[in-house]
């Protein structure tokens, strides 16, 4: 029988609160200086009021419910993976939103949230005093692994890639043997050139266009000339609404999703920057701290992949539209247009925000 956890209201995390809300209020005023008063402005506000709905709903859950939960949590997200791949709605020669009556859902941004319940769920069970051998990790490698290959099919190597990041941040916590590491590294490298056969002609393309953008300005490296030229163009203060020109004349394409960095660097400039980046880097600096006092290991694992998850999101989309990462589908957290990515990334925080608010009796 799950008993209730207790909860301090005293222990509430005002300060990653205070990120969030002060996150959401930028990306609603950056999302307007895009779209103006368009459908995707207010479809945007009612999903921050759901997501903040959303996030005192899982912050009030007691963690022993997430982890009794966890396994049917997981089987729920590789069902709907599997069910995008059927019945999914095909856009761009992808296939990754299911739609309903009056919403699409993306299910591969719900599968990191599940992958991360199942392996603190495993490695809770599953405790060593030494580190795990690759005997021991054989099925945590298939329960990452299956959604990683859903994933990939739709095709979503972006998302894939943070799902394989998450599973390598929580195995790496959990503990493994260094020559283990050392073998992994070996056999990626030598199967890199059957990774590279398997891309599609379009990914290979950006790929190039990562190394040498200007080889194709007017197509796949025309993301990244964009977004370097509006990042620049921003210099200290910004150039203001009115005059970001990159943004104001759409010359970045997804500007209100993937590219929403480079629209916001452009309008605030460095110091708007900097700012932006204090507020993920304390939302990230809490996570941890919710993790330094876990008292169990589920909570903790759990803590974790919330924190890689966060943190990967953050740095890979800032790193592609400052041309430092391959152009790739990864949101920013609390700032990118999109009903799933801000519903996950509400749960994700008030999970984490309800744990450290939670002590346990032993």
């Amino acid at each position: 029988m799950i008993q209730a956890d207790k909860i301090s209201i005293t222990n509430f995390d005002w300060i990653l609160f205070l990120c969030i809300i002060l996150l959401t209020g930028i990306s609603l005023f950056t999302l307007h200086s895009i779209v103006g008063n368009s459908v995707l402005f207010y479809k945007q506000i009612l999903w921050d009021v759901i997501g903040f709905f959303i996030f005192f709903i899982c912050l009030s859950i007691p963690s022993r419910e997430w982890k009794s939960y966890s396994n049917f949590i997981y089987i729920v997200t590789i069902l709907l993976l599997i069910l995008v791949l059927v019945i999914g709605i095909e856009e761009r020669g992808a296939k990754r939103w299911i739609g309903l009556e009056f919403i699409n859902i993306q299910p591969a941004e719900f599968a990191r949230l599940g992958l991360i319940f199942m392996l603190a769920h495993f490695f809770h069970e599953h405790p060593k005093c030494g580190p795990y051998s690759a005997r021991n990790l054989f099925f945590p490698f298939l329960l990452s692994l299956l959604p990683m290959l859903l994933v990939a099919k739709e095709p979503d190597l972006s998302t894939a890639s943070v799902l394989a990041l998450i599973s390598l941040g929580i195995i790496m916590v959990a503990g493994v043997k260094k020559n283990l590491i050392l073998k992994g590294f070996i056999i990626l490298v030598l199967i890199s050139p059957l990774l590279w056969m398997s891309l599609k002609g379009y990914q290979k393309h950006r790929l190039v266009a990562f190394v040498n953008p200007h080889s194709s300005a007017t197509k796949y490296g025309y993301h990244i000339i964009q977004s370097e030229i509006a990042i620049g163009s921003g210099g200290i203060l910004g150039k203001g609404i009115k005059s970001a020109t990159q943004s104001k004349f759409h010359f970045l394409p997804e500007e209100h999703t993937d590219f929403v960095f480079s629209v916001f660097a452009e309008q605030r400039g460095f110091v708007g920057c900097f700012i932006l980046i204090f507020l993920y880097a304390s939302i990230i600096w809490r996570g941890l701290y919710v993790v330094q006092k876990a008292r169990w290991r589920f909570e903790k694992f759990t803590a974790v992949g919330i924190v890689i998850m966060f943190a990967v999101s953050v740095i890979l989309n800032i790193s592609m539209t400052m041309g430092l990462f391959p152009v790739a589908g990864i949101s920013l957290p609390l700032m990118s247009y999109g009903g799933s990515s801000t519903i996950l990334n509400f749960a994700a925080l008030g999970i984490l925000v309800g744990m450290g608010m939670r002590t346990y009796e032993r």
